[in-house]
């Protein structure tokens, strides 16, 4: 006769803390993999903030070059001014909006599994 026990008989609640560090390291990957594909969508928009600041400053050049009088040119320029402007702060704005729900749905997914792995008052209490 053997007097083995088995491992889940030997340490009570060990298949349930197993499942629950199992699905608490899921729902940490779901959160990375969340952040990282929010960092993904800014460095393109980044990339899109970029090509349209080249192609509209072709635009600018163009707008420019066709200034005929000293008043036209001012004109010009702080038309140029004005749509960069407007160029980067929307761009910016997309990125900081990216950014933002990549945080906020990542923050979602992690808290459970933060939320878990905070110790209990019980399980902080000293066992006299």
């Amino acid at each position: 006769m053997s007097t083995a026990q088995p491992k889940s008989e030997l340490l009570p609640g060990a298949n349930e803390a197993a499942a629950m560090a199992q699905q608490n390291l899921e729902q940490l990957t779901r959160a990375s993999e969340r952040f990282m594909k929010g960092v993904v969508n800014a460095a393109v928009q980044q990339i899109e903030l970029s090509r349209g600041l080249i192609q509209g400053g072709m635009e600018d050049l163009s707008l420019l070059a066709q200034a005929r009088t000293p008043e036209t040119f001012v004109q010009a320029e702080l038309d140029v001014f004005r749509r960069r402007s407007e160029r980067m702060i929307e761009a910016m704005q997309k990125v900081s909006d990216e950014l933002r729900q990549t945080w906020g749905e990542a923050f979602e997914l992690a808290k459970p599994a933060a939320q878990a792995a905070r110790p209990t008052a019980a399980a902080a209490k000293p066992k006299a």
